[in-house]
């Protein structure tokens, strides 16, 4: 016998996408070409998240979409913001762990699409500091209802730690295909993940599971999604964020790129600059104290400026 949607609720260990079935019907995507039924799923997700930001629950969420470049982490990600959000705003898309932490601390129940997360991960230091602020916010400051969507190519850059707090992980993925001319085109397809979780054990991933038209639970699966133009009008998506996404996005990376890019200070040569300077000093001292000469007069046999001199702490007056 199937079991009763409150017998199913108590199958998980929080507000899950299953509970929420009660009052959800599936769309019938099937009549428009290339669009799968399975999407409704992704819409289970967002009404959990949806359901953390109420009054009643008190949470924040975290999404987070994995794999190759190229395999629609960015698009997924901002289309689940407008799922949430149909208002949300471009500038609650981080660039950098910094925009993230100034949205979580100082906003409260909207999404903060985190991209592009592992940009820094290649600093230890920096993934350890990055993972302890998440989990930071996630137990302590929750009930700021944040839904937290990053995406990033390996599960690996989040602690077992931080996994505890995802609330589904989607692994995508694309695959390429050819017309019967020959030409190639390429299709995009998301599996939904969960990390399961008790107080003894570390935290494992499997692939998603809810109730079908059986008593057993079932597998998600594999999604096929939508062409990107397609879904981005699907989630309401205007042209006018995406160009100003771009050109965030943009920007942000080339000036990154081009900090990557200044030359590093050597550490020898900035050790013979200082005894060199430090030489600058004493002369400019001695010249001053010892033989009588005015700053003026330093300044110019010198050939640099007097506030230079002023920069050295030598005080004395013409």
């Amino acid at each position: 016998m199937k079991p009763s949607l409150d017998e199913r609720a108590r199958v998980h260990e929080d507000v899950d996408a299953t509970d929420l079935l009660k009052n959800f019907e599936f769309k019938d995507f099937e009549e428009e070409p290339g669009i799968s039924r399975k999407m409704n799923y992704l819409a289970l997700f967002n009404l959990q998240a949806k359901a953390k930001m109420t009054d009643a629950i008190n949470d924040s969420s975290f999404f987070a979409f994995l794999g190759d470049r190229g395999t629609g982490k960015s698009t997924m990600s901002i289309c689940q913001a407008f799922a949430i959000d149909p208002d949300f705003d471009p500038a609650n898309v981080c660039f950098s762990f910094e925009e993230l932490k100034e949205i979580i601390t100082n906003k409260r129940k909207v999404p903060a699409v985190w991209e592009e997360a592992g940009v820094g991960a290649y600093s230890r230091d920096f993934m350890n500091q990055v993972n302890k602020d998440l989990n930071k916010f996630f137990q302590v400051f929750r009930y700021r209802r944040i839904a937290v969507i990053a995406n990033f190519q390996h599960l690996s850059l989040l602690d077992n730690h931080t996994r505890l707090q995802l609330d589904v992980a989607f692994w995508n993925m694309s695959k390429v295909y050819h017309t019967p001319d020959g030409k190639p085109y390429a299709r995009k397809f998301t599996m939904p993940y969960k990390v399961l979780k008790t107080p003894f054990t570390d935290p494992t991933v499997k692939p998603y599971k809810v109730y079908g038209k059986g008593p057993n639970m079932e597998e998600i699966g594999v999604i096929l999604l939508p062409i990107e133009k397609d879904m981005l009008e699907m989630y309401g998506v205007s042209n006018a964020f995406m160009h100003e996404y771009q050109k965030r996005k943009h920007e942000f990376f080339t000036e990154m790129l081009d900090k990557e890019d200044e030359p590093k200070p050597n550490p020898r040569q900035a050790k013979v600059i200082e005894r060199q300077l430090e030489a600058f000093r004493t002369v400019a001292h001695n010249l001053i104290l010892k033989h009588g000469m005015s700053k003026r007069q330093v300044a110019e046999f010198m050939e640099i400026p007097r506030t230079t001199l002023n920069d050295w702490g030598i005080f004395n007056s013409d």
